[in-house]
């Protein structure tokens, strides 16, 4: 019986977030036994205590990284240009716009698409409130861990 791309792109995004869940557990799991605290305490106090990022905020933070690389042209020269500013795309630079500075979110046709870094990660970028536009890495990177842990 043949399946459709439905059917598999679904059953793929179950796997994804089935291997996250599983990271997400032993993480919690291990950080418990580290601080010697029972089985039903609340990890979200312990991971500030510690600085440590949770998993899905460890997953946001290596996306704001990369993506503020790619914006900032200081990524592998094949990631360069991989999704324009608005400002260029419209070719109009008489008129500032608010989102004049910000990624072009491309097109996607469907809700499976969304979810690609080629549509997420500018649509992460935008809805970033951050020192985004600091092209200092260095800088970037201490106000964004900062962000995220606090």
């Amino acid at each position: 019986k043949q399946k459709t791309a439905y059917e598999i792109t679904r059953w793929l995004e179950f796997r994804r977030v089935l291997f996250r869940s599983k990271i997400e557990l032993a993480q919690k799991k291990s950080i418990r036994n580290i601080t010697n605290n029972s089985r039903f305490e609340h990890t979200e106090a312990i991971f500030k205590s510690l600085g440590i990022m949770p998993f899905r905020t460890l997953l946001s933070y290596s996306q704001s990284l990369l993506t503020h690389s790619i914006y900032h042209k200081y990524s592998p020269r094949s990631l360069h240009n991989i999704w324009t500013v608005n400002r260029i795309r419209l070719d109009n630079q008489d008129v500032l716009l608010r989102n004049a500075e910000d990624l072009y979110v491309p097109f996607a046709r469907t809700d499976q698409c969304k979810l690609l870094p080629f549509f997420s990660f500018p649509k992460f970028w935008n809805n970033l409130h951050i020192q985004k536009f600091t092209p200092n890495p260095i800088t970037f990177k201490i106000a964004i861990k900062e962000f995220y842990l606090n």
